[in-house]
C-alpha cells in the first residue's frame, strides 16, 4: 500500500487503523456480493444462464467499472446506454414473454 493511503485515514464510522484502500475494498466487495446475489436469484428464476455465479458477478462488475471509466474519460453519459444490452449478453438473459395486463 502506498504511503499516502497509509497516512490518510477515514474518520467517523471507520475502525481504528483501517486505511482508505481497505475501506474501498470493503465497499467494492459489498457491491460484488450484491451483484452475485441478484445473479443467483435470476439464475434460480430461470431468467439468465450463469452456471458460475461468482465469476459472472466479477465479470459484470468489471464491465460496469469499465463503462463508468470510459464515460468519465469521454465526459459522455451516452457510453452508459449500452449497459443494459451488454449486461444481457454477459448474463445470457433469456427472452421473457410479456404477460398481457
Amino acid at each position: 500500500m502506498c504511503s499516502v493511503a497509509r497516512s490518510f485515514r477515514w474518520g467517523g464510522s471507520q475502525h481504528a487503523g483501517e486505511s482508505v484502500a481497505e475501506k474501498i475494498q470493503e465497499i467494492l466487495d459489498y457491491k460484488r456480493k450484491y451483484l452475485e446475489t441478484a445473479i443467483r436469484d435470476a439464475q434460480a428464476a430461470g431468467l439468465v444462464h450463469a452456471p458460475d455465479v461468482s465469476s459472472k458477478a466479477r465479470i459484470l462488475f468489471a464491465y460496469f467499472q469499465g463503462l463508468l471509466t470510459e464515460a468519465r474519460i469521454q465526459n459522455n453519459l451516452e457510453v452508459l446506454r449500452e449497459a443494459e444490452r451488454g449486461t444481457s449478453e454477459i448474463l445470457g438473459v433469456k427472452e421473457v414473454e410479456a404477460v398481457p395486463a
